[in-house]
Order: structure tokens, then sequence, then C-alpha cells
């Protein structure tokens, strides 16, 4: 599934780029493990919006597709754009992880402008050959970028606080903060 919602799987390699730097080798167990958490709930949420609001593509429309082209299951997926999404959220993902393990590089601007660029070309791209609308790719870039920055981001230990206690009825409780 996250092939096919990439296209092409450079997208989702992107973040492979990471085992080329040594400190987030030494912490690869948690940085794949956010991967996956990325890639899982980008992929989800894309298809969940899919299927919930069955959008017709660009081409529907038009007279170049054959009927049975628009006729196919997938031409009525068009809102949020998938490819978009995955592109921006392992984009974005990989350049919060490069500068959340490197926040004094000189680099760390080269690194957000191409995270920034490699989306945006996808989501041109999308609407250039008739398969989504320009808001299907406005929606599939900011949905990807928020998760891709997001999930880092709440793996972070100094935004998770975890206490216990007791209540009023000397009820044990756990309880967990999570800051932004």
């Amino acid at each position: 599934m996250v092939a096919k919602n990439c296209k092409s799987e450079r997208c989702a390699v992107l973040p492979l780029v990471l085992l080329a730097d040594k400190s987030t080798r030494n912490n690869a167990g948690t940085v794949g493990l956010m991967y996956f958490e990325t890639m899982s709930l980008n992929v989800a949420i894309t298809n969940l919006t899919k299927n919930l609001f069955k959008r017709k593509r660009p081409f529907v429309y038009g007279d170049l597709a054959s009927m049975e082209k628009k006729m196919e299951v997938d031409s009525r997926k068009s809102f949020f754009s998938g490819h978009t999404s995955v592109a921006a959220s392992m984009s974005f993902f990989t350049a919060k992880v490069i500068t959340d393990f490197h926040p004094n590089s000189k680099y760390n601007s080269v690194v957000w402008i191409g995270a920034a660029t490699i989306p945006a070309v996808m989501a041109y791209l999308r609407v250039a050959a008739g398969k989504h609308f320009f808001t299907d790719v406005i929606v599939g870039y900011l949905v990807g970028g928020a998760i891709g920055i997001l999930v880092p981001q709440l793996h972070k230990k100094e935004n998770l606080e975890i206490g216990q206690g007791l209540n009023n009825q000397n009820v044990p409780l756990v309880h967990f903060t999570l800051r932004f």
C-alpha cells in the first residue's frame, strides 16, 4: 500500500539517508519506529479520507480518458493526494530527524528547503497529470508535512511527563502529560 501511495519507492526510502549519519544510525531502532509510525499514520489517514470523500479526479470531467478509466474505483479517490502526502511526510520526517540530531548545523536551512521542495514538485506533477485538483495536493502537503514533523516531535523525552499519585479516595493513578 505504501508503494502505491508513493508511486515511486523513492519517497518512502528517503529516510534511509539518515543511516549515513553515525548519530542517527546509533538510534536506528527509534528512528525506524518513528518512520514506521509516520508512514502508517499517513497512509491510514490518507486512505480513510479518500474512501470517505470519494471525490472524482479531474480527468473524469474531460474527454481524454476512456469511459473504462473514468469508471475505475481509483477515479473516485482524488481527495487528498496520497503521493503528495507521502512525499511531504517522508521529506519533513527526514528533515526533522536530521535537524533534531544536529540542531546547530549550518546546513539545516538547506535541509528544510529540500524537504519543502520535494513534495511541492510532486504536487505540481500530480496536478499537471490531471490526477488531482489544486486543493487535493495542498491538503496532502499539509497533512503529510504535519505528520512528518509531529511524530518525531512527540518522541522527544522532554515533551512527555509520566507520573503517578493518588486521587481523593486514595486510588492509585497514572498520568501522562504531552507538551507541544
